[in-house]
């Protein structure tokens, strides 16, 4: 698979946007559970837990894809910074 040019997206941006999302769905949560005081696993609001990773997810795939979709062929954005 290609790298794909500036102002567009292909297959592999998209499928390491997906492992961004998966890492970012992951550690967000993991991160807030580790600095609450307290934390236990058997009482812990695990639908919060579930929001804060989906939305974590859904934040890193987002930021990915966007800077992706502003990179050229060498990854520097609006061809430019890098």
């Amino acid at each position: 698979m290609e790298t794909s040019n500036i102002y567009s997206i292909n297959l592999k941006d998209l499928s390491k946007g997906l492992v961004i999302a998966i890492l970012g769905g992951f550690i967000l949560p993991l991160l807030a559970a580790v600095q609450t005081p307290g934390f236990d696993i058997l009482t812990a609001n695990w639908s919060v837990i579930l929001s804060l990773g989906v939305n974590g997810g859904f934040a890193a795939f987002s930021g990915y894809i966007i800077k992706q979709f502003f990179s050229d062929k060498n990854g520097l954005v609006f061809g430019k910074i890098g």
